[in-house]
């Protein structure tokens, strides 16, 4: 008898094709004993788009497509307090991850897959994972641990140990037992989240998680930090080996680059895609695939609206601190740089030379933690030598800028100006907060 695999997929209208094109990969990369269920939250999806989903169980026996409607009103004004850039699409649907034990409540355990990702092998051993004990498996954020633990550090997260939320094997009867669900929503009300869905997922899960191998979960961007030499001794590979024969050897590729191979005409992973769009339901409509350079248009365009997505977020941010006028504040001097582990080891432009920019300059020092290349100040004419105007930026060769700042507001003022006057990546921009 076949074993049933569960698979899980969110999407809306804009995701709709991608999303088909990876259940076709995942019907065509299935193995002999294989028997695949998919769910297809779908959101805002049209019909002529969920027909396209049902028509891939047609002469299959062994395929199940099951359409589940779902509104995300509740989401919508939630969606908006995420603090990360919109580089990527990334919709409220993704919200309804939270959801998932009680909207699939007859199921134990599903695969949960973003609809940018292409499979290539059998989900059979993924499905069975052991996570008796745990609510998910995932594989570690791979950015998170070639960027310094960026992502982990905001979230509390062990060191490197920060998962993508991209593919997950969620145990839904365990986490139905400990109402998992009211605590991711919980931690996305009341906490800072700087992803949609993945930094909740992570503060909350990362006691009960297990590690997958990263071949669940290959992260495109992950050629674009890392040379041949760099991924071999990342991921320990035979040196031998050549990258596209790395590629082909995964299990599940996770397209997670603002470059998608159905934009833009990308080596190796365009390729690849088009593999299984021309026998998907899509196949009769021609892409019109844009030069790979066209993405550095793209990504100004992109890059003017995050800078309007953060003024938002300092509005509100100067309307929360309105509020607090008037209460007894605590002296905030001894408050921990959050982004600690993040500096360690690399080149760091100081922004800031009051109290708190001094203390952390002196315990950088003291402790040899990390290189400090710039130490500038708006106000740098008010201090002795040695501190430089923020104009020195430009000059300056960094990994990372931290501003030391202790009001929080401030901090984000500061942040907003560094990355529209100097065009500084704003995730290279940390405060003592982040």
């Amino acid at each position: 008898m076949k074993e049933k695999i569960n698979v899980v997929y969110i999407t809306d209208e804009t995701y709709a094709m991608p999303t088909c094109v990876s259940i076709v990969s995942a019907i065509k990369s299935a193995g002999e004993d294989d028997a695949l269920d998919f769910w297809v939250l779908c959101n805002e999806v049209t019909d002529e788009s969920k027909a396209k989903f049902k028509n891939l169980c047609i002469d299959n026996d062994d395929i199940n497509v099951h359409i589940i409607e779902v509104q995300n009103e509740e989401y919508v004004e939630l969606a908006q307090s995420c603090l990360t850039f919109p580089y990527i699409h990334v919709s409220s649907a993704a919200l309804f991850k939270f959801n998932l034990p009680s909207i699939l409540a007859n199921l134990e355990k599903v695969i949960y897959v973003d609809g940018d990702t292409l499979i290539r092998k059998s989900l059979n051993e993924l499905y069975n994972w052991n996570i008796e004990d745990v609510w998910v498996a995932a594989v570690d954020d791979a950015i998170d641990k070639i960027r310094g633990g960026i992502y982990s550090s905001r979230v509390g997260r062990t060191y490197f140990h920060y998962f993508n939320s991209g593919v997950m094997l969620l145990n839904l009867e365990k986490m139905r037992r400990d109402k998992v669900t009211e605590k991711l929503i919980d931690y996305r009300i009341n906490r800072k989240n700087y992803f949609m869905d993945q930094d909740a997922l992570n503060a909350v899960l990362k006691k009960k998680s297990s590690i997958l191998p990263y071949t669940y979960n290959f992260m495109s961007t992950i050629t674009d930090n890392l040379d041949l030499e760099g991924i071999i001794e990342e991921f320990k590979l035979d040196n031998k080996i050549s990258l596209e024969q790395f590629i082909d050897s995964v299990v599940i590729i996770h397209l997670t680059d603002v470059k998608k191979p159905w934009v833009y005409n990308i080596p190796w992973y365009t390729d690849i895609f088009m593999k299984y769009y021309n026998i998907s339901p899509y196949k009769n409509t021609k892409l019109d695939l844009k030069s790979p350079l066209k993405v550095l248009e793209d990504k100004n365009q992109l890059y003017k609206k995050s800078i309007k997505v953060l003024q938002k977020q300092l509005e509100k941010s100067q309307l929360m601190n309105q509020k607090l006028l008037g209460q007894n504040v605590q002296n905030q001097a001894g408050i921990d740089c959050l982004c600690w582990n993040v500096i360690k080891g690399h080149k760091i432009a100081l922004y800031g030379a009051g109290k708190r920019g001094r203390r952390i300059y002196a315990s950088i020092n003291e402790n040899n933690w990390c290189d400090i290349v710039l130490w500038c100040d708006k106000n740098h004419k008010a201090f002795e030598e040695g501190i430089d105007c923020p104009e020195k930026l430009e000059e300056a060769e960094f990994d990372y800028v931290l501003i030391t700042i202790v009001d929080e507001v401030i901090a984000l003022e500061v942040k907003l100006e560094l990355a529209k006057n100097y065009r500084i990546d704003i995730s290279k921009i940390l405060t003592i907060y982040t």
